[in-house]
């Protein structure tokens, strides 16, 4: 399957052809609409070309251009989980700084986002709400049939950890868009929280989801944010999350 990369601000959407058609994964900031449209551009993509958005989680750097996208193309389908579609009900998110227990990965993370936070007052959790269509997907697990009927020959994963709403779509060739699910960020790596993302709302199902995508056939993620790699990475880097959330029954299995 051809899978084209929109590369906009901070988030990495992706689009899957479906015969002439197309699904988006996720669509970036509503301040990346520009970036957006100069990416369609770039691959002779119109916005009436595509078909389905597969929302991976709720949050604004994923959800922010929903809005403009049906209102542009009323025939789109939203594909989400149904607590992303409550969350988008409401357009604010947890504020994952204010958890003492959860919300990231380890201090030298935290005190990097409490910086940022200090020097960006722009950087919220609120995002752009959406009310649900009819013509909108509502998942509430894992799912097969919804791809078949699209086209796609794969399957929709629940993983939850970084939010209550996470999916991942997972083609039978092993090709895995999990959204903030797992992660490529260097310097989030650097700080030791490899192919986490840096928020999290609970770090036992993170850890859990990253052995669900292994057993449910990734083999190359592609992520919202980083480059795609190997989903050996997330085997190799289990351990390093098991000193988090201790699992040594699940451990066996790798």
């Amino acid at each position: 399957m051809d899978i084209i990369c929109l590369k906009l601000s901070v988030t990495n959407c992706y689009l899957l052809r479906i015969g002439k058609r197309y699904l988006l994964v996720d669509t970036g900031y509503e301040r990346d609409l520009n970036i957006f449209k100069q990416e369609l551009r770039k691959n002779s993509v119109d916005i009436k070309d595509i078909k389905y958005i597969f929302l991976t989680h709720h949050h604004n750097d994923h959800s922010g251009l929903v809005n403009f996208l049906v209102e542009s193309n009323n025939s789109i389908s939203v594909i989400m989980h149904k607590y992303s579609a409550e969350a988008l009900l409401t357009g604010k998110n947890v504020d994952l700084l204010r958890e003492e227990k959860r919300g990231v990965p380890n201090k030298r993370v935290r005190f990097i986002l409490v910086i940022r936070k200090k020097l960006k007052s722009s950087w919220t959790s609120t995002f752009p709400a959406y009310k649900i269509r009819n013509i909108d997907i509502i998942v509430e697990g894992d799912n097969v049939s919804i791809l078949q009927k699209i086209g796609i020959e794969g399957k929709i994963v629940y993983t939850p950890g970084h939010t209550k709403g996470d999916i991942s779509l997972i083609l039978d060739n092993g090709s895995c868009f999990c959204g903030d699910s797992a992660m490529n960020n260097p310097i989030v790596n650097i700080l030791g929280a490899k192919n986490m993302t840096i928020g999290i709302e609970e770090l036992d199902e993170y850890y859990n989801s990253w052995l669900i995508l292994l057993e449910n056939g990734s083999t190359t993620i592609y992520p919202a944010h980083g480059k795609p790699f190997n989903a050996k990475k997330l085997k190799q880097n289990i351990g390093r999350i098991r000193a988090l959330v201790p699992a040594p029954d699940i451990m066996l299995k790798y």
